[in-house]
């Protein structure tokens, strides 16, 4: 080391000031009292996010609950010949789940998060968008419920064809809620 190239001097001088500088910085700043932000917590509103984080962690659980229970059941073709027993114990799980669904969005509806004014009406009314929904979920399950527990002397189809039904009369409900005059009359007409 008898010789160092003096660019590289130059360099090495220079990261070592560098590094001198941030310490005394950090020194100066670990001494002094730095002025604390002024916020005002009354002044922040967290309400609404309370709100949706309640609302995504409810479906999530109430989304897994349903999906564990149907995931560890027989599935639906096997379910419906399966001797009247299982049947009946497939379908008290599954309503088991139904009922803590019910159970959410019905604590669900206590909240102002899915209120909407309608439009199109005489009077003003406030749809609380929590019943639709958990009727649109719901009521399709029952009716595979139904088919389930009638066995295997109901024809196949009617696994998919009953809950499709269901959802289609349901949307078409939940469609004429929010339209108005002429056309609610209609999508009210195909719901029927």
């Amino acid at each position: 080391m008898a010789s160092m190239d003096p660019m590289m001097h130059d360099r090495l001088s220079a990261a070592l000031a560098v590094v001198d500088e941030a310490r005394d910085h950090l020194r100066r700043l670990a001494t002094e009292e730095l002025p604390l932000c002024e916020v005002d917590v009354d002044k922040v509103n967290f309400g609404a996010a309370e709100e949706v984080a309640q609302v995504v962690q409810g479906v999530a659980f109430i989304g897994l609950s349903m999906y564990l229970i149907f995931a560890n059941n027989a599935k639906v073709a096997v379910a419906q010949k399966a001797p009247l027993e299982q049947r009946l114990a497939i379908c008290s799980t599954i309503s088991t789940a139904i009922c803590l669904f019910a159970g959410f969005f019905n604590i669900l509806q206590l909240t102002s998060i899915d209120d909407f004014d309608l439009p199109g009406r005489a009077t003003e009314f406030t749809l609380s968008l929590a019943r639709p929904v958990e009727w649109i979920v719901t009521c399709p399950i029952q009716q595979l419920e139904l088919v389930v527990l009638a066995g295997a002397r109901v024809p196949s189809y009617r696994r998919f064809m009953m809950p499709l039904l269901s959802v289609a009369v349901l949307l078409c409900g939940t469609a004429s809620m929010f339209t108005a005059d002429g056309l609610r009359f209609a999508w009210y007409g195909f719901g029927l």
